[in-house]
């Protein structure tokens, strides 16, 4: 037996379609697929915000806008700016390359110095957060 439909609700699109339950409507999925979130999908998302216009510009309510998801959306993978932070740090710390074992200690430190000016060059809020500034907690 098909749940009838009381107020002979139907169709948009012509008088002569056959009216629609509430529980074919309920049924159906959703217009839009559902964006999946990952936190690397978060982190390379605020980097490239924070990249762009600073870490000021930063915020959870961005994040989501960015990521066309809810507002509370990444709150399933961060509890909050702290954490985000973290991921940021983290994420961009992958970039840099460590330098190969069979240089001596003197040339080694060398060149992760210089790698590492490069990356705060690419990424210049890692200064605030590298000082303390950025964390939230």
């Amino acid at each position: 037996m098909s749940p009838r439909n009381p107020r002979n609700e139907a169709r948009p699109g012509g008088a002569d379609e056959r009216p629609v339950s509430l529980w074919e409507r309920v049924a159906r999925p959703a217009p839009t697929a559902r964006v999946a979130l990952t936190p690397e999908r978060i982190a390379v998302t605020a980097v490239a915000v924070a990249d762009a216009e600073g870490l000021d510009a930063i915020t959870m309510r961005r994040l989501a806008a960015e990521l066309g998801v809810a507002p509370m959306a990444a709150y399933r993978y961060v509890s909050g700016k702290g954490e985000l932070l973290d991921l940021m740090v983290d994420l961009v710390h992958g970039e840099l390359e460590l330098p190969e074992v069979e240089l001596g200690w003197r040339e080694a430190l060398r060149l992760l110095a210089l790698r590492n000016r490069e990356l705060l060059l690419a990424h210049p809020w890692l200064v605030r957060i590298a000082g303390g500034e950025g964390h939230w907690r």
